[in-house]
């Protein structure tokens, strides 16, 4: 007879994804790069559309990620479509809302991370 229960098999088939240091790739929306989740900026928007920064990772709703460095930045605000199209919804990038994401990303400004999305960018090409 089986003393397998339920609850332990859950929680061993946690334990060995855990074990694997496995981490979620995404793709960024503006560049289109895969990275690991960690390194992205999820963007979600709600009902009426409205864009926000989901800082958890746990907000409801389809996410689209961006890297939170200045070119991934200005290049989802040059290609306003390409938000909506992630999140299937539509998604209006005004300016304001558009400035508004710029400053909620602060590390957007810092050449600091830029060279470190283009060396990982880098890396990936070759």
């Amino acid at each position: 007879m089986s003393m397998r229960r339920a609850g332990n098999a859950a929680m061993t088939t946690t334990a060995v994804a855990t074990d694997r240091g496995h981490s979620p790739r995404r793709s960024c929306v503006a560049c289109r790069q895969v990275d690991d989740q960690r390194h992205l900026l999820r963007l979600v928007a709600d009902v009426a559309g409205r864009i926000r920064i989901d800082d958890l990772g746990r907000e409801p709703g389809r996410g689209a990620y961006v890297h939170p460095a200045r070119s991934c930045v200005q290049e989802l605000l040059r290609r306003r479509d390409a938000l909506g199209r992630a999140l299937r919804r539509n998604v209006v990038l005004t300016p304001p809302v558009a400035d508004a994401l710029a400053r909620r990303i602060p590390v957007a400004a810092s050449p600091a991370l830029q060279d470190s999305v283009e060396e990982r960018k880098g890396n990936k090409e070759s």
